[in-house]
C-alpha cells in the first residue's frame, strides 16, 4: 500500500531541534490524535504530527476512498512548556503522557520522519521493529539517512525506527540509491 505523507508542525514553521528537552508523547484514546491536535493549537501547545493519505478502492463499487491518518496511530509528540501536560488531560483525549529520556535520540527520529514524510516518497508504517542490513542512502531526496533494509515482494523498503513508539516509518527504495553499513559504522554515523 503506498501512502503519501504530509507533515504538520505547530507553531508553523518551527524546528524540531529548537524544542529541546521538551518533547513529551501523548498516548492518545483511540482516533483522537487530530482532535488533540486542534486542541493542542487552541491552547497554545506545539506538537508534531506526520500524517499520510490512505488510498483504498470500496468492495461494493470500486471507487477509491482517502483517509488522511497520523502516521504513528495513537501518538501524538507534543512540547511541554508552561504545563501543556494538564492542559492535554483536560481535554480527555489523553491516555497517559511518556516521558522522553534521551531527547536527543527523538529529535533525531522525528527529524529523520520530517525527511521521509516530506519527500513525496510512497510510506508505510510498520507495527514491529525489523531486524536487517543497516543501510545508508546514498542518492536523491533521502540522501544521507540510515536505516534498515527490508524486502517486501520483491521491492525494498527502508525502516526508519522510532524508538518511543516502537514502530517504523518505511519508505520504497532503489537498490542502487543505498549502500550496506557495517554496524560499527552505524553507530558513528547517527
Amino acid at each position: 500500500m503506498s501512502m503519501v505523507g504530509h507533515n504538520v508542525r505547530w507553531p508553523e514553521g518551527r524546528p524540531l531541534e529548537e524544542d529541546l528537552g521538551y518533547w513529551r508523547v501523548a498516548h492518545v484514546k483511540p482516533r483522537n490524535e487530530k482532535a488533540l491536535a486542534r486542541d493542542c493549537e487552541r491552547i497554545g501547545v506545539g506538537y508534531y504530527l506526520p500524517l499520510y493519505e490512505k488510498r483504498v478502492r470500496r468492495r461494493d463499487n470500486n471507487k477509491l476512498r482517502k483517509s488522511v491518518l497520523p502516521l504513528f496511530s495513537g501518538y501524538l509528540p507534543f512540547v511541554d512548556r508552561d504545563g501543556g501536560r494538564r492542559y492535554l488531560y483536560e481535554t480527555n483525549r489523553v491516555v497517559c503522557v511518556l516521558d522522553i529520556a534521551n531527547q536527543d535520540g527523538f529529535v533525531r527520529d522525528l527529524a529523520r520522519v520530517w525527511q521521509v514524510v516530506g519527500s513525496g516518497a510512497p510510506l508505510g508504517v510498520e507495527e514491529k521493529f525489523a531486524v536487517g542490513q543497516k543501510v545508508r542512502v546514498n542518492g536523491g531526496a533521502l540522501r544521507g539517512l540510515v536505516g534498515v533494509i527490508q524486502e517486501v515482494r520483491g521491492h525494498l523498503r527502508l525502516l526508519l525506527n522510532v524508538e518511543a513508539f516502537q514502530m517504523a516509518v518505511s519508505v520504497d527504495l532503489d537498490c542502487g540509491d543505498v549502500e550496506v553499513l557495517p554496524s560499527d559504522r552505524l553507530r558513528t554515523a547517527r
